[in-house]
């Protein structure tokens, strides 16, 4: 863990809340839950000393949350060019996508800018850039299972789910087919047995 801290320092420390690394432990970096080493906290979202004043009860925050942001549009929108029934439109998938990399304050290289590591041309080429955009940029706020669902990728999020302690699995998730869709209610399938005829993969 140390190597990657401090190969990465001011990606861990603006991205996470963690003390101080005290008596060489690198646990030290970790906040602890029932004295157990159990999650790195996030610092986004999360109002930190006192806000030059602006925090004035812990019951309450000056930071809003967002129910939309431009980024998950600009994001939304560059997945449209991607799976547009008229076809995949790399330019202006790739546009909005840059858009998101490349705003103030944010300034990431941009897709396709003549260096080969940030080459994307093909359709799945463009669609990994954007699975990666949405997961970094949208982390913790609630996207990321819509998203696979919506993909229809959710199986490949099977199997043991593990805090930073690897050798402890807090459970295993178990995705089928039959997840992407709710099934029609059975009051409604007895109203209407041609409903229950199509009832919905699985159910």
């Amino acid at each position: 863990m140390d190597g990657a801290i401090n190969n990465r320092a001011d990606i861990w420390f603006y991205t996470l809340i963690s003390c101080r690394k005290v008596n060489g432990y690198a646990s030290e970096y970790v906040i602890r839950v029932n004295g157990n080493y159990e999650y790195y906290p996030f610092r986004k979202f999360v109002a930190e000393y006192d806000m030059d004043g602006a925090i004035n009860n812990r019951a309450d925050t000056p930071i809003n949350f967002p129910l939309i942001r431009l980024a998950d549009v600009y994001l939304m929108l560059a997945e449209c060019y991607i799976f547009s029934e008229s076809g995949f439109d790399k330019d202006n998938a790739v546009k909005y996508i840059n858009k998101v990399r490349t705003r103030k304050g944010v300034n990431m290289p941009e897709i396709n800018n003549g260096t080969p590591q940030m080459a994307a041309n093909t359709k799945e080429e463009v669609f990994e850039r954007l699975r990666h955009e949405r997961t970094i940029e949208l982390a913790a706020e609630g996207h990321s299972f819509s998203d696979m669902k919506r993909w229809k990728l959710l199986e490949t999020l099977n199997g043991p789910v593990y805090g930073i302690a690897l050798y402890n699995a807090y459970y295993t998730r178990v995705v089928t087919e039959r997840d992407y869709l709710w099934p029609f209610p059975l009051s409604e399938c007895e109203k209407n047995p041609d409903l229950a005829k199509g009832q919905n993969p699985g159910w």
